[in-house]
């Protein structure tokens, strides 16, 4: 029983550590017209990652799932749609390029202090509801988990710097740190 406990334990503390460890983790998920990618920066005490991530143009289904679509599809119903994007979702594929970035880098520097802001920015959005009629571009969901903490999270459409001048001037940035620093850039 004591071996038991010590495991558990020794469980416990790997996971409390591990998520500790991490200062943040960032995610820029962008939907829409001409933008399917995403950015996830994970930092920690000694290391940054930046992972652009996209989905390849092709979706291999199986023969299943290519029956149930079609079932979906001809049903035509608004109830079936969750459905129909959950098996296109959970079939693709996606090409990834990922960045170890200095946790000195300025862009690094510009990602912290764009979470130090979040609560303002997040005011921001609420109080200064977007009435912008757009017939396309792009969403963009911001997602934010600090240690142990409830991930927060932000959504904004099509982001200018007179809709949403921090988060524009952020992806922007980000945007071209990423094809500066990458070798090969799969997100232009």
């Amino acid at each position: 029983m004591k071996n038991i406990l010590i495991i558990l334990f020794s469980i416990y503390s790997f996971y409390i550590y591990s998520q500790v460890k991490k200062d943040y983790q960032l995610n820029l998920k962008f939907y829409g017209m001409n933008k399917n990618y995403s950015f996830d920066i994970s930092k920690s005490k000694t290391k940054v990652l930046i992972i652009a991530s996209r989905p390849k143009e092709n979706i291999n289904l199986n023969k299943k799932d290519s029956l149930r679509i079609l079932a979906l599809i001809k049903k035509n119903n608004p109830n079936t749609k969750k459905e129909l994007f959950e098996i296109i979702e959970r079939n693709k594929e996606y090409v990834t390029d990922t960045l170890t970035v200095n946790p000195n880098d300025s862009m690094i520097n510009l990602t912290d202090s764009f979470i130090k802001n979040w609560n303002k920015i997040d005011e921001n959005i609420k109080n200064n509801q977007d009435k912008r009629i757009t017939f396309d571009g792009y969403s963009v969901k911001i997602s934010l988990k600090k240690g142990l903490k409830k991930t927060k999270k932000i959504y904004v459409r099509n982001p200018t710097h007179n809709s949403h001048e921090k988060i524009n001037s952020f992806i922007s940035n980000l945007l071209k740190y990423y094809n500066k620093e990458s070798l090969n850039p799969i997100i232009k």
